[in-house]
């Protein structure tokens, strides 16, 4: 098992740290260029010596997508991510093999992705986060030093207008669309004052 990448996202936080949900995503953080393009054939060659399907969907500096297709015909997508920022928690456990991110960098990388995506799946695993005791808003300036995009009024807008219906999502434990609405209004209403400290707002 390679040692050059750490697993993060959705895959780490389900299936290493709450065990909320399955996750048919897998995102390989890596931190050189050097590591980068080493994971990408890493992935490439174990699919070919498997008899998997693998095509890149996407590539862009830092960023590639893999489209994995086993031969039962199950569907994967691989990520490698080139993550230069400095991590929270340097040293990373090892689970079965595989280097796994810890909370506090995973709850960061999910700020992150649900501002850049507004994906229900990151709303999810910050809903089951909030639930397990780790606040989110907590984490905001932490993710501001990760993302200079990231400011609490944009990350309010964005997520005032993800969906709230899990019901695409392998969920292991349950989630109510009424729950998570319930929770992102909370979640928007918290950024919109830290955005504004001293204004009484909403969103709408």
């Amino acid at each position: 098992m390679s040692t050059r990448f750490c697993l993060s996202g959705g895959a780490a936080l389900g299936g290493f740290h709450l065990g909320h949900r399955l996750s048919v995503d897998l995102d390989l953080f890596v931190t050189t260029a050097e590591d980068f393009r080493i994971v990408g054939g890493q992935v490439e060659r174990a699919c070919a010596e498997a008899g998997w399907r693998c095509e890149i969907r996407q590539d862009a500096p830092g960023f590639r997508r893999y489209a994995v297709e086993d031969a039962a015909g199950g569907q994967t997508l691989v990520d490698i991510v080139l993550d230069t920022a400095e991590p929270i928690e340097p040293e990373k456990e090892e689970r079965e093999g595989i280097r796994i991110d810890g909370v506090p960098d995973i709850v960061v990388n999910k700020l992150c992705a649900l501002l850049g995506r507004s994906s229900v799946k990151d709303l999810v695993d910050l809903y089951f986060l909030s639930r397990a005791g780790v606040d989110p808003v907590d984490w905001i300036d932490r993710a501001r030093k990760k993302d200079g995009g990231m400011d609490p009024a944009v990350l309010a807008r964005v997520a005032a207008e993800t969906d709230t219906d899990p019901s695409s999502l392998a969920l292991a434990e349950p989630v109510t669309e009424a729950e998570l609405r319930a929770f992102r209004d909370e979640f928007v209403d918290r950024l919109l004052r830290l955005a504004w400290p001293g204004h009484i707002l909403k969103a709408t």
